[in-house]
């Protein structure tokens, strides 16, 4: 287990227990969100189901080339109590199959024969699911598709899943009233999920912390005076590596493993995101993490929103997905009470 030093600064920890929302169909989707169920019709060639398998399960470069997710196929016939997994994708033709009268009769809005298309829908069978299809008019149909737009499939499959999970982060009474508090006293909020410890650090010093164990898993947010011009790679990870000096015992940026930085839409906002590895000499431990680095002209501050984790032995994909839709729940000064 790591350790966090928050060297001569008060800490107050606050378990924040948070209540489930029920909402939708009558059960509640289960699984991880790393694990994604291909449905398809006994007669779809072995072909098209390893086109579809590569493009759903393609390798994350930054995260040691763990898959994006951990595909099951099976029928309709077979599938049981799959049916309430949270992320399904279906495999078909037109006219012919139980796939396609599945298709039919879930809320895609599609229309019998239309060209092949990404499909995407939510809570068909249970409550926090999302339903994707690829339907065309034959298989080849499909799988031209499927090579053709592999990764945006993925993308936008990603996406939803993202937008799903960040909306039932704040969806409780007891959520909205975490994110309030924090508001009310930081002049932002993040919905964080239960049993989470949260930390401050003195009120000069700009940054608050979450924690959870089985496996370590850390959100922290740091903000100052800034400007637009502050939104740059160097900035985010010098900082970061200031901030997790002092408050994370010594952590620092490992550039032996992969980094990514790109430039991406955070809550409406241009962001720096650099996803990236911490390493620890001195506790020899380490695992992936992901920063945000933002300007909010309503407020002109600079922020910066990290998520870490330390799961030695892990498979990482499952848990990051999970704190990077925390990090997501992000809303600065009133956001939350308008757009939620």
């Amino acid at each position: 287990m790591r350790r966090f030093a928050i060297p001569m600064l008060a800490v107050v920890a606050v378990t924040l227990t948070l209540a489930a929302s029920c909402t939708g169909p009558t059960i509640s989707a289960v699984g991880e969100t790393d694990e994604l169920i291909i449905v398809h019709d006994e007669s779809a060639p072995k072909p098209v189901l390893a086109g579809i398998e590569t493009a759903m399960t393609r390798a994350i470069p930054w995260l040691l080339d763990e898959p994006s997710y951990r595909a099951t196929l099976t029928t309709p016939d077979e599938m049981g109590d799959l049916r309430n997994r949270r992320q399904i994708l279906f495999v078909g033709v037109w006219g012919d199959g139980e796939v396609e009268r599945l298709v039919r009769r879930a809320p895609f809005g599609a229309a019998r024969g239309s060209p092949c298309t990404l499909l995407l829908t939510r809570d068909i069978w249970a409550d926090g699911q999302i339903g994707a299809a690829l339907v065309g008019t034959t298989y080849e149909d499909v799988l031209d598709y499927v090579e053709a737009h592999g990764e945006e499939i993925l993308s936008r499959f990603l996406a939803t899943a993202l937008e799903r999970d960040v909306e039932r982060l704040c969806s409780g009474e007891k959520e909205r009233a975490v994110a309030e508090g924090l508001a009310e006293r930081f002049g932002w909020s993040l919905c964080v999920p239960p049993s989470y410890d949260m930390y401050t650090t003195g009120e000069g010093t700009r940054f608050v912390f979450f924690r959870r164990d089985r496996p370590d898993r850390s959100i922290f947010v740091y903000w100052q005076a800034g400007s637009s011009e502050d939104v740059r790679p160097d900035f985010a990870l010098g900082v970061r590596e200031e901030l997790t000096e002092r408050f994370y015992d010594g952590d620092t940026h490992e550039p032996r493993r992969p980094s990514v930085f790109d430039t991406v839409s955070f809550g409406g906002r241009e962001a720096v995101r650099v996803s990236a590895w911490w390493t620890n000499a001195e506790l020899v431990g380490g695992g992936p993490f992901r920063t945000y680095c933002f300007h909010d002209p309503s407020d002109g501050r600079t922020y910066l929103v990290d998520v870490s984790l330390f799961a030695p032995g892990l498979e990482k994909v499952q848990h990051m997905r999970n704190l990077d839709a925390v990090a997501r729940t992000f809303a600065a000064g009133g956001e939350r009470e308008g757009n939620r």
